[in-house]
């Protein structure tokens, strides 16, 4: 866990938005975090957090998705 002055600068910082998709918090944030390390990356909406969640991190099968979708739009 954290602290709450820990995760209000977190907030702060990030203008209240996701750190992936900078969309505004509506609900409250999650706390992402190096699953290895366990350092806290910082906040990321419930969607984005769930994003990372479904490929396990894994930064190439992310890369492949963005080639994908660049690819798509022709």
């Amino acid at each position: 866990g954290i602290t709450e002055e820990m995760f209000d600068g977190f907030l702060l910082s990030q203008g209240n938005r996701c750190a992936i998709c900078k969309m505004t918090f509506v609900k409250t944030p999650c706390i992402d975090h190096d699953h290895d390390t366990e350092k806290i990356r910082g906040l990321l909406c419930r969607k984005c957090n769930l994003v990372l969640g479904y490929v396990k991190e894994n930064v190439a099968t992310l890369n492949n998705a963005i080639e994908y979708l660049e690819k798509s739009r022709g």
